[in-house]
Formats: structure tokens, sequence, C-alpha cells
């Protein structure tokens, strides 16, 4: 049901409040199988958004019915969590409203028996502890996480970078038992840029457009066309004339250039509209062995080997991702999410 804000606001605000507690015991499948519903007497939820495991509680119920021999309660299960006020605002609304906090693990948990009721002494984890090491998510192999090999269609086998995005959505999936619909990925491209290095002898030149608002983009020089000439201004008062684009020609003229003419000025060539002269002004680059000629696209994927060690988290190989692409963060959310 929707609340409206005003409700809402009314019931934070007053000051005598009934405050109870519902934990829903939940099958590998996150269905719910039993409920305790009581009072919440004692307890916190604690959210730290510095560690893996953000959500923990520990909470005290009174509740006057509860099957305490029910085996799944002895277990470290997963239970969601709801915190409910009493409503004694709008009896439009229903007796108790209640406010989802998230699914945990069972860490603990104990009960004792009155002639009247029970009181329950419980504490959790979210689904992280099933990652971290804590319960689960230690892995019992030596894992390459970031490379797969495979059969290529001439019949070799080859060593294949797996994408980032590959590597945390099965990663979760399969160890974390996670299913592929809990498990959200915000914010991370598929693809990269991958710098290109230039590595021959002989130098090569880039040209791009010096135009207003043209788009930076360099293109190879090393063209076939004859007679080109190329004016140090815009009016063609210098000029010099090639009879190729190539290195030969371009070599003698781009050492005649200062660093500012073939980093910030143009150079110019002509054409002829109309019986008028039209300068077109260009800048040209000169790209040694050893310097970045432009990029290529690429699937982002893990820069170095991520394997992990025999016993080692989940979590660890979460992390050297993590701190790889610097600004990104993993948790589980108020419906029990997988969000990286």
């Amino acid at each position: 049901m929707k609340y409206s804000a005003s409700f809402l606001k009314e019931l934070d605000n007053f000051k005598h409040k009934e405050i109870y507690a519902k934990i829903i015991a939940l099958n590998f499948n996150e269905s719910p199988i039993e409920t305790i519903e009581g009072r919440a007497t004692a307890g916190s939820i604690n959210v730290d958004g510095n560690s893996a495991v953000r959500r923990t509680c520990s909470l005290t119920i009174v509740a006057e019915n509860f099957n305490y021999k029910d085996y799944l309660w002895g277990v470290k299960t997963k239970f969601k969590l709801e915190i409910g006020v009493r409503n004694f605002i709008n009896p439009h609304y229903e007796d108790i409203i209640w406010f989802p906090q998230g699914i945990y693990v069972l860490t603990s948990f104990n009960v004792s028996r009155s002639t009247t009721n029970f009181t329950i002494n419980l504490s959790g984890k979210d689904k992280m502890c099933l990652l971290n090491g804590e319960i689960g998510g230690n892995l019992e192999s030596s894992i390459d996480f970031g490379t797969i090999e495979e059969e290529d269609i001439n019949g070799n086998w080859v060593i294949r970078k797996i994408p980032i995005q590959d590597i945390i959505r099965n990663a979760i999936h399969v160890y974390g038992k996670e299913p592929y619909h809990n498990i959200i990925i915000n914010d991370l491209d598929s693809y990269g840029v991958e710098l290109l290095e230039y590595r021959y002898d002989i130098p090569m030149y880039l040209y791009r457009s010096a135009a207003e608002n043209a788009p930076p983009i360099y293109e190879n020089a090393v063209l076939e066309d004859d007679s080109i000439k190329i004016y140090l201004d815009s009016k063609g008062q210098k000029e010099t004339t090639l009879s190729k684009l190539s290195h030969e020609y371009l070599e003698p003229l781009i050492t005649t250039l200062t660093n500012e003419n073939v980093i910030t000025k143009p150079v110019y060539t002509v054409l002829n509209i109309g019986g008028e002269n039209k300068y077109t002004p260009w800048y040209i680059a000169k790209i040694e062995y050893g310097q970045t000629a432009g990029y290529r696209e690429t699937e982002l994927t893990y820069a170095g080997d991520l394997i992990a060690k025999i016993g080692e988290s989940l979590t660890s190989v979460l992390d050297k991702i993590k701190n790889m692409l610097v600004e990104f963060e993993y948790f589980y959310n108020l419906e029990g999410q997988f969000v990286f």
C-alpha cells in the first residue's frame, strides 16, 4: 500500500510509538516459509557504508505464538526483516505500518518461554556474509576469473579475456548462488578504449581538420595525391609544394615547423571555388616509435591476472575489480539484490 507523505511524517513525529518486528524465514529461493511477529523490546539495525556487509541487526522480540521446535531457526537461514509502527493516527490505514529493512542471514538465535509468551533474541548480517568468508564465499580451488580457454574457428585453443560485466555476473551467480535476476550492474560500460603504441622506425604523419567545431579525429597522412600545395598561413603567402603526402615529402616540411605549428597552429591547403581560393586549415602530427598513435574500442576486461587462490573469498575478487575501476562499489540492497 502507498502512504501519503503527510501521514508518514505524522507517524514519524508521533512520540509514543509502539515498535514491532516481523521476521520471515526464507528458503533457498527466498520464498517465505514461516513468520514470527511480535513487539520489539530492544535491538538495533546498523548501516555501515564503509563495509561490504552494510547491514547488521540485533533484536529482542516478544511473540505470543512461535514454533520453537522448527529446525530452520537452528541453522543459518535467510530471513526478511520488517519493522512496524502501530498506527494511532489514521484509521483508513492498517493497524501496523510495515517498513522493509532488508534480507539477512541468521547468525545467532535463542528463545525463552514464559507462561504467556516467547522472548526471542536474534541477530543477522546481510547476504554479503555469504560472499566474504564469514559464513560462505571461500573458494575451494584456485580459479582464473579473468580468462577462458576456447577453441577458435581453425580448431586452435586460444585464451580469451572475459568482460568485467560477465566476470561479476557469473561469479555472483555460480559461487554466490545468486539468481541472475537478482544481480544488478549499473554504470559499467561494456566497452572501453585501448591506446595504441606506434612500433615502426619510420615516423607516421597524421592530420585532422582545424576548422571550427571539427571533431578531433586524426587520419593517416600517407596518401598518393600528386602535387599537393601546403601553405603556412591562411593567405597563401608561404607555400610549400609536395608531390605526394608521404613520409619522404612531409619530413622536410615538419622539420621547418615549430612545435606550435604542429600542435596548435595549422597549415593550409587551397581549394578553388568559383574562381576564389578557399584555404582549409589542418593540424599535422608526427608520430614516432613508442608514441601513442590513436586508440581502438575493446571489451572492458580486467587489466592483468585475476586469479583467486584456494581459500580466498569471493569479495577479494570483487575488491580487485573495484580498485581497478576506482569509483565503484558493491552491496546488497533492501530487496536482497546484489548491486555493483
